[in-house]
């Protein structure tokens, strides 16, 4: 019995640890970043699942079976690849493989989703304890939830949580991941009920709902609000239409009760129309994009390359933010098409037709309810995107439709030489899991002591680009910090090639040079006239080099492309400055260039009444 036990451990320990760790791992001793854990866990589960698929001589003939025999794993195979071609034609390969690990997945991360899916669709043995692991990590996940909306904080104390103004993230590290991620554990919720024989455990399934439904208003998600009502919709057609007008009322109580509790996040306000503005404004100049590599696309994870363009001052008015970083795109199906051309879209729809078919004409109801969870969260990715918590329970649900549709022959025990199977585990972990770890570890040491020590957090610094040479992020604070200027701009163009932002900073580091710096400021320009750092970087430039009439040209330029609202001395409301102040004191130079203006035109008054004497 114990064999047995030890034999069944032993197979779903890497989806064991997943289904435990992957929501609740954050660890501050490692990095700064929520995600970056997150992608080092995922690492080692896929590894592992690849592992034990490779010593079993049966992962061909496994990918070979499930592409005959099962339309969503073909889709995602055909999605994979047509993204790797995409990524070899396009000059960004680096990031798009590797990913930049602040909250983008790297197409290596993809290809260790489909070992799992792999891995569970012919390993997994469906049993109570999986249901309880993510059960257990759900409960730990709601419990730091409400701690935290009762302002009980354990490990983030020192967190500006002005930034999410009040919204609950648990330790997710978001509120909309947070909130997206309960709707997933809903519908998981509803599948345990359903498979679990323990009366008591299905209890403890329906206290776990009502803990999640209290923790996504708290996280004022609105993509996840508009995610439950779908779910709840569909499940009801389903299995409860008899119903169907109860459920209604509970739906419409729903959203009046988080209506009520926060009317400024809830309500169709002014906020809520600029957000929805905003991401129409994503969505429009993505579509012109698009438009200019329609076959191909621009490669996975290239979109903060190239969403500069969208910086107009009417988005930035909307957006109503100084965060000049648009990441993504808020549409899925969108981005797929702008990262991999629109045959990529055309899978996308494929899959979105075939969920809808298991979940209306399939007689297995957990083919249904899972089909169902995974359409939830497709729709939420129409107004939101994945997190690495996320895109893990989407892969670990797909392996479970395809395992419960398809449940093909057990792979061979013959196992391959130990010898063989250690060598790949060690290089493997080593050169996708712990350089990257320690590429982290180094990197949080330069922000602890970047003040405190910088001769230490240098060292820091560099030791971070050693092991974590493919990511962007060490090499821009290496440029922030005035640290080997040279070298990190030399790596930023090989990783991220001459977009806005590069040619931007190509120009700040030759501003010496005034014909070279112009030659990259104009260039730059060309993507975007309207964006507000590198205008004002070019006029900087031209201050510096005493050419007074151009640089008072740019900086009016530049007073024109940024938003009233970014000034804090225009704000009226006591809200609006609570909610600005503290970005407002690491930006002096927007009430700093007023008074430059200023100095121009009176330097320019001078200059001309001069010429007149003359």
């Amino acid at each position: 019995m114990n064999k047995e036990i030890n034999s069944k451990l032993k197979t779903n320990l890497p989806i064991l640890i997943g289904l435990f760790f992957i929501p609740i791992s954050f660890f501050p001793f490692i990095s700064n970043s929520f995600t970056s854990t997150k992608a080092g866990i995922f690492s080692i589960i896929g590894i592992a699942c690849f592992i034990t698929l490779i010593t079993k001589k049966k992962l061909v003939s496994t990918t070979s079976y499930l592409c005959k025999n099962n339309r969503i794993f073909l889709i995602l195979f055909l999605s994979l690849i047509l993204s790797l071609i995409s990524s070899l034609f396009n000059p960004h390969i680096e990031l798009s493989l590797l990913g930049n690990f602040s909250r983008n997945m790297g197409l290596i991360h993809h290809i260790f989703g489909i070992f799992i899916v792999l891995y569970i669709a012919t390993k997994y043995k469906q049993t109570p304890l999986q249901f309880k692991i993510i059960s257990i990590s759900n409960f730990l996940l709601i419990t730091y939830g409400i701690l935290q909306s009762l302002n009980i904080e354990l490990f983030f104390s020192n967190y500006n949580f002005n930034l999410f103004a009040g919204r609950i993230f648990s330790l997710i590290g978001n509120p909309s991941y947070f909130g997206q991620f309960l709707t997933i554990l809903i519908g998981l919720n509803i599948y345990k009920i359903y498979n679990l024989k323990s009366h008591k455990w299905k209890i403890f399934e329906l206290i776990l709902i009502i803990g999640n439904l209290y923790c996504l208003i708290l996280s004022q998600t609105r993509t996840a609000l508009l995610g439950i009502v779908f779910f709840t919709i569909i499940l009801s057609l389903l299995k409860f239409k008899a119903h169907i007008k109860k459920i209604i009322l509970a739906i419409a109580s729903l959203i009046c009760i988080a209506f009520f509790v926060f009317p400024n996040r809830f309500s169709i306000n002014d906020t809520a129309i600029r957000s929805l503005n905003t991401r129409l404004h994503i969505w429009g100049k993505t579509i012109e994009l698009i438009s200019k590599k329609p076959i191909l696309g621009y490669g996975n994870q290239t979109f903060t390359l190239y969403s500069p363009s969208i910086l107009t001052p009417e988005y930035l008015t909307q957006e109503a933010s100084i965060d000049l970083i648009i990441d993504k795109v808020h549409n899925q199906f969108l981005e797929k098409i702008y990262e991999n051309g629109f045959l990529q879209g055309l899978f996308y729809l494929a899959l979105i037709f075939y969920l809808f078919k298991y979940v209306f004409f399939h007689k297995n109801p957990n083919v249904k309810i899972l089909s169902l969870i995974l359409l939830t969260n497709i729709f939420q990715n129409q107004f939101g995107f994945n997190d690495f918590s996320l895109q893990f329970y989407e892969y670990f649900l797909f392996g479970l439709l395809i395992h419960t549709l398809n449940q093909p022959n057990k792979l061979s025990n013959t196992n391959s030489h130990t010898f063989l199977k250690s060598c790949i585990l060690g290089t493997l972990l080593y050169f996708l899991v712990l350089s990257q770890l320690l590429g982290m570890y180094h990197h949080r040491q330069f922000k602890i002591n970047a003040k405190t020590n910088p001769p230490l957090a240098i060292e820091s610094l560099n030791k971070s680009a050693l092991f974590w040479p493919y990511y962007s992020q060490v090499y821009y604070e290496m440029l922030q910090n005035k640290l080997n200027t040279k070298f990190a701009l030399q790596k930023l163009v090989k990783i991220e090639g001459e977009t806005p932002n590069i040619l931007a900073w190509q120009g700040n580091i030759y501003r010496d040079n005034l014909e070279l710096s112009t030659k990259y400021y104009l260039k730059a320009l060309e993507f975007n006239p309207y964006h507000p750092n590198i205008v004002r970087a070019f006029a900087d430039t031209l201050y510096y080099h005493q050419d007074y009439e151009m640089s008072l040209y740019m900086y009016k330029q530049y007073l024109k492309s940024i938003p009233a609202i970014w000034n804090i001395n225009t704000t009226t409301s006591k809200e609006n400055e609570k909610y600005y102040g503290d970005i407002i004191k690491k930006y002096p130079y927007l009430n700093d260039v007023s008074r430059r203006i200023d100095e121009l035109i009176e330097i320019n008054n001078q200059t001309t009444k001069d010429n007149k004497t003359l």
